[in-house]
């Protein structure tokens, strides 16, 4: 048997924006919602259960849901061991708890019937990492059973979420400056004879000494060739002379991202290494003079990727040079799903949208270069939220 449980008395922890911030975004999802004539949408993303009701957990590997109607205060479907944390540090405080016997998808099905919105047209999330395919086969196969008009709806949420809130940008900033401490702790250990585990250790520990929580990637701090392995994180490696260093790192508050990616050198770099690093520095000038409100992601992409051009790079493949950043959880600290820098997008930036933009050079196996900066679009420029000195880090 299911039941709405409402959380009652103080919050065990404060939710991180003020009830007119998630009033906000409830309202605008209700907007769009109405746009495609749904009565009710079926979110399933972490991210977009935290965005609308600060329900926070790691423990997504279980079915999670959120039900959000026109008339009603959004309701979590959540395993019964999880829903604690609807119930203490939430917004809406609203949550019908499945234990691990039952069928999650039922007890979605019965929250819909008991909203009222079961005979209505109802909207899922359609592309998200965290509905597996059996279960939307169940969820299908128990609307038509209901007699719910069930359809696809991507990106509603994330409609709203890609233009950021002044309290929003504030964690961002927030980020930003940790990441400076966290980068300066990276390359003062850094050095020859001095394994990747060590870096890590004192990168780890100086982030969330200085206020990070847990991240949506983790740290990567690649030396020598082993970058051109994407996405490599640490080992037991140990720097040389020559080495370049690869270090990007994010942090994340309130689970709001910002990221960062600086180079190194043990001793002297290579001039190829200069001449790579000055071509990422000047697509980044380019990006960052490029973007603002009313621009679009592929104008700012073609900005930066004809430094490349000028300086006798070929861009190759055409992967993207960043991607919007905001609410993350694990496996990605992005949103670029949402919007990124890619060739001729004609996505339009707003003010209020945030990128980790990625001018990089990857060429495997030979090293890979790359310089990041967070930035906020504005109306007429970008406010770059990450501060740490550009250019070589010699160690």
């Amino acid at each position: 048997m299911f039941f709405i449980n409402e959380g009652t008395g103080p919050l065990l922890a404060p939710n991180a924006f003020e009830d007119a911030e998630f009033e906000r975004r409830l309202e605008g999802t209700r907007k769009l919602m109405a746009a495609q004539g749904l009565d009710a949408l079926i979110c399933f993303a972490p991210e977009n259960l935290y965005y609308l009701t600060n329900h926070d957990t790691p423990g997504y590997y279980w079915y999670q849901a959120c039900v959000v109607t026109h008339d009603h205060k959004p309701v979590n479907v959540i395993r019964k061991l999880e829903s604690t944390n609807t119930l203490g540090r939430s917004w809406q405080r609203l949550v019908v708890g499945y234990e691990d016997i039952e069928d999650p998808i039922e007890a979605t099905l019965w929250l819909l019937k008991e909203l009222g919105v079961d005979k209505g047209r109802v909207g899922y999330e359609s592309e998200t990492f965290f509905l597996t395919p059996s279960q939307l086969d169940r969820l299908r196969e128990g609307a038509v059973r209901d007699g719910v008009s069930l359809v696809a709806a991507p990106a509603i949420v994330e409609t709203m979420r890609s233009v950021k809130s002044e309290p929003e940008l504030d964690y961002i900033r927030q980020g930003g400056k940790i990441l400076s401490e966290a980068m300066k702790v990276a390359f003062e250990t850094a050095g020859d004879g001095v394994t990747e585990r060590a870096v890590a250790a004192k990168v780890n520990g100086a982030l969330i000494a200085h206020g990070s929580g847990y991240q949506g990637l983790p740290t990567f701090l690649g030396t020598g060739d082993a970058p051109t392995l994407a996405h490599h994180t640490w080992s037991d490696r140990v720097m040389g002379k020559g080495d370049w260093l690869s270090y990007e790192v994010s942090a994340s508050v309130e689970r709001y991202t910002c990221a960062m990616f600086r180079m190194g050198c043990v001793g002297k770099p290579s001039d190829e290494f200069m001449r790579m690093l000055h071509a990422c520095e000047h697509a980044l000038e380019n990006i960052l003079s490029t973007a603002k409100e009313g621009v679009t992601a592929g104008e700012v992409f073609a900005a930066g990727n004809q430094a490349f051009l000028d300086a006798g790079y070929d861009d190759g493949n055409g992967r993207r040079l960043g991607y919007a950043v905001g609410v993350s959880y694990p496996p990605d600290w992005g949103e670029g799903h949402i919007i990124d820098l890619r060739r001729d997008s004609d996505k339009v930036l707003k003010a209020g949208m945030t990128f980790h933009t990625t001018p990089g050079l990857i060429y495997y196996p030979t090293g890979v270069v790359n310089i990041s900066e967070t930035f906020i679009v504005q109306e007429n420029g970008t406010e770059v939220v990450t501060d740490y000195p550009q250019g070589v880090h010699i160690v």
